[in-house]
C-alpha cells in the first residue's frame, strides 16, 4: 500500500513541477499566450492520462 502511495505522490510531484515551469515561463514572458494554451491542452490530453495509466499498471 505504501509503495502505491509513493508512486502516486511521485507522479503528482512531477506534474506539479511541469506546471510550475510553465507558470514561471509564462510570467517571465518566455512563452506566449497561444503557446501556454497549447501546452495546457497537451498536458490535459496526453500527459495526465499517460501518467494515470502508468500508475495503475502496478
Amino acid at each position: 500500500m505504501l509503495q502505491e502511495l509513493l508512486v502516486v505522490a511521485g507522479s503528482v510531484l512531477t506534474l506539479f513541477l511541469l506546471m510550475s515551469v510553465g507558470f514561471i515561463f509564462g510570467k517571465k514572458g518566455f512563452l506566449s499566450e497561444n503557446t501556454l494554451s497549447q501546452l495546457s491542452k497537451l498536458l490535459l490530453t496526453a500527459v495526465i492520462p499517460a501518467t494515470m495509466v502508468n500508475v495503475f499498471q502496478v
